[in-house]
């Protein structure tokens, strides 16, 4: 997979027609725990959602999650369910495709954060399904742990609330109420980040690569940059 440098993945930046959220730059002190916050641009509404969960219980509706500056939803290869199966952006969007479907389960406040913050697990509703049919277990959104890099995949995995490359970091609850107003958000990963801090490098977010923005393009893990619009999300009610 080519890897873009900062300044040749900025270049594709889409600066007109959507909220610019702040550059964030969380500092994970250690594997127990996700320190800082993520600042919004003035004025975002947060609309209420169900408060946080026991670790591992769903709280929330399963939505589709759509990449602001490509316009494609994330979505979990079909032809190949299972560990290290696929992530990639599809077009169009589609609410009944399950393979794009989500189902958020809220782990509770990220510790450090003064409450502002959530982590949060994506299960996907098609692949567990076609997994689970065949004896195989949920799989869920997951930064590659031996791909910590600008450019590192993103995968299906066997869901796990204590693994962290499977927890994502999210400021806006909006995000979890498909349709909120205004609810755009980046999505740190924590174990990545940990990973990438501990050897002098970014925290990594969820990114859709900018040379293929079509179906079948590349997620990957990127330098997190609220700058980026190929780093944000929002989020569309699933039928």
């Amino acid at each position: 997979m080519h890897e873009f440098s900062v300044e040749e993945h900025a270049g594709l930046h889409v600066a007109s027609g959507v909220e610019q959220i702040t550059s964030r730059r969380h500092r994970y002190g250690h594997l127990a725990a996700a320190a800082g916050a993520v600042a919004l641009a003035a004025g975002l509404s947060m609309p209420a959602v169900a408060s946080p969960a026991r670790a591992g219980e769903a709280t929330v509706s399963t939505i589709l999650i759509k990449n602001v500056a490509a316009g494609t939803c994330l979505d979990a290869n079909g032809d190949r369910v299972g560990n290290y199966g696929a992530i990639m952006q599809w077009e169009p969007c589609s609410p009944g495709d399950t393979f794009q479907q989500w189902q958020p389960i809220q782990l509770g406040g990220a510790p450090d954060s003064g409450g502002g913050e959530q982590l949060v697990q994506f299960e996907n509703v098609g692949a567990t399904q076609a997994s689970k049919a065949n004896g195989g277990p949920g799989l869920c959104l997951d930064a590659h742990a031996q791909q910590v890099y600008s450019g590192g995949a993103i995968i299906q995995y066997a869901c796990d609330s204590s693994d962290l490359y499977q927890q994502w970091d999210l400021w806006a609850q909006a995000f979890l109420v498909p349709g909120g107003s205004r609810s755009y958000v980046s999505l740190a990963n924590v174990g990545a980040s940990l990973a990438s801090e501990a050897t002098g490098g970014p925290d990594l977010c969820l990114d859709a690569n900018a040379s293929q923005v079509k179906s079948a393009g590349a997620i990957i893990q990127y330098p997190c940059d609220g700058a980026d619009n190929y780093q944000i999300w929002s989020s569309l009610a699933a039928s």
